[in-house]
C-alpha cells in the first residue's frame, strides 16, 4: 500500500528541510514545491557544506530528482533563490549544463545569488584570483556571465567569509559583491585584477574593466 509522508531532514540549528516525499517499497520521491520551499529558507552551507555525506546528496538522491530540479530552474513560478540552490545541485551531481535561452535565465540567477547572498558566505564563490566551487559551474558561460555581472561592479556590499586561510585571506582583503564580479569577468575575458590592491586600488581597476566590457 501506497502512503504519503512528510519526511523531516536532519535539524541543525533550525529546521533544514521538510521536503515531502512519497514512499512506495523504500522509494523515495521528490517534490518540486515542497523543495522549492525548503529552498526558500535554506542555509547554503548546511545544504552543501556538512559531512561527508550532505544535504545536497540526500536530495539527489531522492528519486527523480533530477527532473524535479531542473523544473525548479526553469519554471518562473519558482524563487530565484529555489533556483540557485537546484542549479547548485544539478551541477554538483550531475552533467546539467543548461544551454540556449536556459543560459540567460541562470547567469542572471547566479548574479542575483551573488548580490542577494544567497550562500550566505564568500567561500563557495572564492576570492578574487581564486573563482572557487562556483566558478567551475558558471565560467563556462562566457560572455552570457559577463552581462548579467557587470551591473555588479557598481555594488559595494561586503562578502564575508567563513573557515582559516580563506576567511583570513578573504576578510583581511575586505571584499565586497564587485571584487568577487570583478574576479569573474576578468577570468572570462582573460583580464588582469590585481585582488591584493586596497579597496581605493581595486576600485579604480573595476572603473577600466567597466570601460572595456
Amino acid at each position: 500500500m501506497v502512503t504519503r509522508l512528510v519526511f523531516f531532514f536532519l535539524v541543525i540549528g533550525t529546521l533544514r528541510c521538510t521536503a515531502q516525499v512519497d514512499t512506495l517499497n523504500g522509494v523515495r520521491t521528490a517534490n518540486s514545491a515542497d523543495l522549492a520551499v525548503y529552498f526558500d529558507s535554506a542555509v547554503y552551507k548546511y545544504v552543501f557544506m556538512m559531512g561527508h555525506y550532505s544535504e545536497a546528496d540526500s536530495i539527489w538522491d531522492l528519486d527523480s530528482s533530477r527532473q524535479v530540479l531542473e523544473e525548479i530552474v526553469t519554471d518562473n513560478k519558482f524563487s530565484k533563490r529555489a533556483a540557485f540552490f537546484a542549479a547548485e545541485i544539478l551541477f554538483d551531481h550531475s552533467d546539467w549544463r543548461p544551454e540556449g535561452d536556459l543560459k540567460f535565465r541562470v547567469a542572471e540567477i547566479y548574479a542575483k545569488a551573488l548580490q542577494e547572498n544567497y550562500t550566505g558566505i564568500g567561500n563557495p564563490w572564492g576570492i578574487p584570483d581564486d573563482t572557487g566551487d562556483i566558478g567551475a559551474h558558471i565560467l563556462c558561460f562566457g560572455n552570457v556571465l559577463v552581462t548579467e555581472f557587470k551591473p555588479l561592479l557598481k555594488c559595494d556590499k561586503p562578502v564575508r567569509y567563513e573557515g582559516s586561510r580563506t576567511a583570513t585571506m578573504g576578510n583581511d582583503g575586505k571584499f565586497r559583491v564587485k571584487d568577487i564580479a570583478a574576479s569573474y569577468i576578468c577570468a572570462i575575458r582573460n583580464l588582469k585584477f590585481d585582488a591584493g590592491q586596497d579597496q581605493k586600488g581595486r576600485d579604480r581597476q573595476i572603473r577600466k574593466i567597466r570601460r572595456k566590457i
